[in-house]
């Protein structure tokens, strides 16, 4: 029966893609082909490989199939009509919104001057935390970074990237100087052995290009996809310090998805799928962002409204969005979720421009394997909606103090 789902509800998957993507000679880039990318990495190739691929399992991948072996029928079925129904919900609902709402778009300052200002505090945090960090260059997983130190370079660096998406209106990158320490820092980061949010940045700068300087053949889509796979597989295997093989390609493909679904295929074996709960994970997330000062007894509130009842296994530290939705909000109250995000998504891309292509990259990938914690807090909305309202602001701050200044000295 999940075979005939699985491949009856992909065959209407390809359709929907097809008719909202790839239907002219050119392909639109839009976070309907960026979470349709997600959904088929982290949903679909997991399940294929795991269910319905008949063939012998590769070696590394063993550990994951005590939870996929025996697993509950219903549990299946259920994860399957779950998967597909939360894809459609968010087709349709982007679909609509893009098409019947309508809504000015928040127009930010031409004068770069300002937006220059505004990078410094984050130039100095990365230039100390590059410093401090020079020992682990080249390093990849030879070595344990310090993930204290880490996750604020990264953080510094997307937010460093913001501020560049937004100076790039006229696809000038390379008079970017924003552009050019981002993928500097980016490269540093890379070398730590983290690809993804390279990969991310790349089909955010792709997607903006391919969308207002030029358009791309769909058959160049197609080809520079898998030149992608390739070339980041291969540096995958070259951290590692193996030799070059088709199978370890395929290997290190395959990892990123099949990893990160031991906690999608050990919670659908370990428990009963909710079907409603109260987002207090995500709740606590928000309440995090709080200063202490303001809130001295943080620590102790978040521990008092979130504990975690599901077992789920997730040995190194990607966590499936099947789970995050879950924990938070169960079967029927993740469709809900889902349509808000969806909708939310569609009005950034008609109100926020330059956040919608930051969001591109990120839903890609982020969204589909990392804890809400990350995935919506820091980087949808510190990142894609915060940092770039913060750049707003502090150039209406500065324009607005100089004609406050020049108005006084005419007097």
């Amino acid at each position: 029966m999940d075979i005939f789902i699985f491949w009856f509800l992909n065959v209407f998957i390809g359709i929907a893609i097809y008719k909202n993507n790839f239907s002219k000679k050119y392909v639109i880039f839009d976070d309907i082909l960026f979470f349709s990318g997600g959904f088929i990495y982290y949903w679909i190739i997991p399940y294929y490989y795991f269910f319905i691929n008949k063939q012998e399992k590769i070696y590394s991948f063993i550990d994951i199939t005590k939870y996929t072996n025996n697993l509950d029928e219903k549990n299946k079925i259920l994860f399957l009509i779950f998967c597909y129904i939360i894809y459609f919900i968010y087709y349709f609902v982007s679909r609509f919104v893009k098409k019947r709402i309508r809504i000015n778009s928040l127009q930010f300052d031409k004068n770069s001057l300002f937006y220059d200002i505004a990078t410094i505090p984050f130039l100095c945090i990365s230039l100390i935390y590059l410093f401090t960090m020079r020992s682990q260059f080249m390093t990849g997983y030879t070595t344990d970074y310090d993930i204290s130190k880490r996750g604020p370079l990264l953080t510094v660096s997307l937010l460093i990237f913001s501020i560049a998406i937004i100076k790039s209106r006229n696809i000038k990158f390379v008079k970017n100087w924003q552009m050019i320490l981002y993928w500097i820092i980016a490269l540093f980061i890379l070398t730590l052995g983290t690809r993804l949010y390279f990969v991310s940045s790349i089909l955010t700068v792709l997607a903006i290009y391919y969308t207002y300087k030029k358009r791309l053949n769909k058959y160049l889509f197609y080809l520079f996809i898998f030149f992608l796979v390739i070339v980041f597989s291969i540096i995958g295997i070259i951290r590692q310090g193996n030799n070059l093989s088709t199978n370890l390609i395929l290997y290190i493909f395959l990892g990123e998805p099949l990893y990160t679904s031991y906690s999608l295929f050990s919670f659908l074996k370990l428990n009963e799928l909710p079907w409603l709960n109260i987002p207090t994970g995500l709740i606590v997330d928000f309440i995090n962002l709080i200063p202490t000062i303001l809130l001295p007894k943080k620590i102790e509130l978040m521990q008092t409204l979130y504990i975690s009842k599901y077992n789920y296994v997730s040995p190194l530290g990607a966590k499936n969005i099947f789970v995050s939705l879950m924990e938070n909000f169960g079967l029927l109250g993740s469709l809900v979720f889902i349509m808000l995000f969806a909708f939310f998504i569609a009005i950034i891309n008609k109100k926020l421009k330059y956040s919608y292509y930051i969001v591109l990259g990120i839903l890609c990938f982020s969204f589909f394997r990392d804890p809400f914690s990350i995935s919506i807090l820091k980087y949808l909305f510190q990142i894609s909606l915060l940092a770039p309202i913060y750049y707003y602001c502090i150039n209406k701050f500065f324009r607005c103090s100089i004609i406050t200044v020049r108005k006084f000295n005419i007097k």
